[in-house]
């Protein structure tokens, strides 16, 4: 699957059937996936965001830290901060017209000494 992907991506540029500027990138969700309840962790976001593009974060299993809201509508972040509540998973959810990412979370137990 990568190979063909490699091979379009090459193809394409290469007959101008699609300039590159028109090409987007993923959305790409990086942090912790094991975490902690009740405490905040810091996920980067990146993609090749449009000028005037506009995102929805969603945060299942836990809230968005310094709003207390589960969703946000907003122009492109490269990070988000979450703080995860008690249930047995969660995930992050990005949402733009022409792509989305997920990135899901383990609650796990914090480390006794």
């Amino acid at each position: 699957m990568q190979t063909i992907l490699k091979l379009i991506f090459t193809i394409i540029p290469v007959f101008g059937l699609v300039p590159l500027s028109h090409c987007e990138a993923q959305i790409t969700i990086s942090g912790p996936s094991c975490v902690v309840a009740s405490t905040e962790y810091q996920y980067i976001i990146s993609a090749n965001w449009p000028a005037g593009s506009k995102i929805q974060v969603c945060v299942r299993g836990g809230a968005i830290a310094g709003t207390g809201k589960t969703c946000m509508d907003t122009e492109p972040v490269s990070y988000i901060r979450v703080i995860w509540t008690d249930s047995a998973a969660g995930a992050i959810e990005i949402t733009a017209p022409d792509r989305s990412a997920s990135f899901r979370v383990g609650i796990c137990s914090a480390l006794q000494p």
